[in-house]
């Protein structure tokens, strides 16, 4: 059985335990039970409110499909009658479950369950874009289900690039695809208004006396009055690129304003040497960490910065990085490395390469610098060769891991370098370096499950240089 299905609590006072959803890839399989049961209705059972079948009598799977019943009252039927607000894909073995709202009308259909695709009939990558796009259906989303008030605390930074990111992508990528689309689209569709309301769920974080946004929003109650006004620079300078799309599609400048504010003004508080730190008090606009470097806490700033350039043909963000830039190689840069200094004074603090900072060259490639970037980026190849794979913290002068930073936790941004370097070169030898990346993850952390983090302490007796001339037997770790 694998995982081809991801649902979430329509409820959170609802008695189910669990919102996660998991069918089976083949109902045929041996899977013998494939779902986690949720509860639409906190006022009865788990059990009442759905009913669970196997479309292949012939298999041994004896759960495998969910049927979700807008009202728990009134019985729901063994398979999807006409007229049940339901989609029954028989050739795909795809069930998707549409709610009904007061008005007796379907207002919104589940944007990703999918149930085992049959072979040839597409592939299950944990995406919307499972479903083939014959069988594609638009829906609507009302505000209170895609993304429900719920009493928790969310990252600002993460639920933009990952929650929000992820759903307008999908939403520009479907009509890529050639998939069947809501009229009005790009400006119209389901994706698109459950990233808007996402979206707007992060706004109260902005509203503070700088515009710089709290690191944490409560989903119900906006931002607490306990919360810290500490937050990293990457955490209020990585939102120009998905609140600027936001707004432009949907008409709304309210995104893409409480965006390029937060940038006015963590760029007004640049050192006098043009460097940034950190970790940044958002109300006093004092600097907490001052530590001015490419990587952790820093490294999307600038990357948005140079992709949102790109993206809206912006001057000013375009002039923003580029003053960066200058201080960066003035201060930070060694043999083609990038250290961590001081950001009023260009002492060097930490003299480390994190893993993090792998995205620097192809972010250069962007801009034209190629000769920098190459040598940067072999730089940074040496490390993968050395270990098979980037460890957090890497020494650049004594040439191995720092003590309690050896993890890799599969981060991609070397991959994705020498892939806008080979775009900007033409050079086939980086899709080869892309290609030994990735044997090394499969063969260092894949597991019969997924694949893992390699993590501390399991790795410390094998995060050694004498180890460079072949990879090692690691543990892994899930």
């Amino acid at each position: 059985m694998s995982p081809s299905l991801l649902f979430f609590h329509l409820d959170p006072g609802g008695s189910a335990t669990s919102s996660l959803v998991i069918s089976g890839s083949d109902p045929g399989g041996s899977a013998t039970s494939s779902l986690v049961v949720f509860n639409p209705d906190p006022g009865r059972s788990a059990t009442s409110s759905l009913v669970v079948f196997n479309p292949d009598p012939g298999g041994s799977a004896t759960l495998s499909l969910v049927v979700f019943n807008p009202d728990p009252g009134a019985p729901v039927p063994v398979k999807p009658n006409p007229g049940f607000p339901c989609i029954w894909y028989q050739s795909l073995n795809l069930l998707v479950l549409q709610h009904v709202c007061h008005t007796g009308q379907v207002c919104m259909m589940s944007s990703a369950v999918t149930l085992g695709l049959k072979p040839g009939h597409g592939s299950v990558d944990g995406n919307i874009a499972a479903v083939g796009k014959e069988q594609f259906r638009s829906f609507h989303a009302p505000e209170s289900y895609m993304f429900p008030h719920i009493d928790v605390n969310a990252s600002v930074f993460e639920t933009n690039i990952r929650v929000v990111g992820g759903l307008l992508s999908a939403h520009l990528l479907a009509g890529r695809a050639g998939m069947q689309l809501e009229p009005g689209w790009p400006c119209s569709g389901p994706l698109l208004r459950m990233a808007e309301d996402a979206a707007r769920k992060l706004l109260p974080a902005f509203q503070t006396p700088t515009g710089m946004p709290h690191g944490t929003v409560n989903l119900l109650n906006g931002v607490s009055p306990t919360e810290t006004p500490v937050t990293c620079t990457a955490g209020v300078g990585t939102f120009i690129l998905e609140f600027a799309t936001l707004s432009r599609l949907t008409g709304d400048p309210a995104f893409e304003n409480a965006a390029r504010q937060a940038l006015r003004a963590l760029w007004k508080t640049r050192s006098d040497i043009g460097l940034v730190g950190n970790h940044i008090d958002i109300v006093s606009k004092k600097w907490v960490a001052q530590d001015a470097g490419i990587g952790a806490g820093v490294d999307s700033y600038f990357e948005y910065l140079v992709k949102g350039a790109i993206m809206l043909q912006d001057e000013e963000l375009l002039s923003m990085f580029q003053a960066y830039d200058r201080a960066i190689q003035n201060y930070t840069r060694f043999d083609d490395w990038y250290l961590w200094v001081q950001m009023h004074k260009g002492t060097v603090t930490m003299p480390v390469f994190q893993s993090l900072e792998a995205f620097w060259p192809g972010l250069q490639s962007l801009l034209g610098n190629l000769d920098s970037a190459v040598r940067t980026f072999q730089n940074y190849y040496s490390v993968w060769r050395q270990f098979g794979g980037l460890p957090e913290f890497y020494s650049i002068p004594q040439g191995y891991t720092v003590d309690k930073r050896e993890g890799y936790p599969l981060r991609p941004e070397l991959i994705e370098s020498a892939m806008y370097l080979f775009r900007a070169t033409d050079d086939h030898t980086y899709l080869q370096l892309g290609l030994d990346a990735l044997e090394s993850i499969e063969r260092i952390t894949k597991t019969p499950c997924g694949y893992a983090s390699v993590s501390p302490p399991v790795c410390q007796s094998v995060w050694r240089p004498q180890d460079s001339a072949a990879v090692c037997m690691w543990t892994q770790q899930i």
